[in-house]
């Protein structure tokens, strides 16, 4: 009986010791759907993404409703690039991912020969705005220029919008001197 109780009383603290770290996902995914000029869907367009930073690309197809998913991309600044036979090949630089951002791209192919190339420049940043989400990015600059308290950089993470210092139990127990 003394077992089964133990047992019981790990698997809750268990439960709710990982509940926190749920959301705490570091990537970010590129969506969005395909479409011709006319507002007709483009299926098994080839859709990449190319990190600007490292020049690692990720490239996907868009399915029979012309949808596409580029998932679990590193924080970063992104080349988005389409192409498919009959369109011209369509380019967007500067699609900005971070940790847990979903950013919407829609794309709208024009028909033309592959030869040909639009490209998308000069753009204001994409908002996310399907949920009320936000993510930011600490990069090295950050870490090395701002102060930190004892050089923990775990630290910078309060600077950021919408992050606050909270305890899982929402309780704060101080120790009376």
């Amino acid at each position: 009986m003394h077992y089964r109780c133990s047992l019981a009383v790990a698997a809750v603290l268990c439960a709710l010791l990982a509940s926190p770290v749920i959301g705490q996902e570091s990537r970010g995914d590129i969506v969005g759907k395909v479409l011709d000029s006319s507002g007709a869907v483009i299926p098994n367009a080839i859709v990449k993404a190319t990190n600007e930073t490292t020049n690692v690309a990720i490239q996907t197809q868009t399915n029979e409703q012309g949808n596409y998913e580029l998932l679990f991309l590193v924080p970063s600044s992104y080349r988005v690039s389409v192409e498919m036979s009959g369109f011209k090949a369509f380019q967007r630089d500067d699609v900005e991912v971070r940790s847990g951002d979903r950013v919407p791209l829609d794309i709208t192919l024009e028909v033309g020969t592959v030869t040909e190339k639009t490209v998308v420049s000069a753009t204001t940043p994409l908002l996310e705005t399907e949920t009320a989400n936000s993510g930011n990015v600490v990069d090295r600059r950050n870490a090395e220029e701002l102060p930190t308290p004892y050089g923990n950089p775990r630290t910078l993470f309060m600077l950021m919008p919408g992050v606050n210092q909270g305890y899982p139990s929402g309780v704060k127990y101080q120790q009376a001197t």
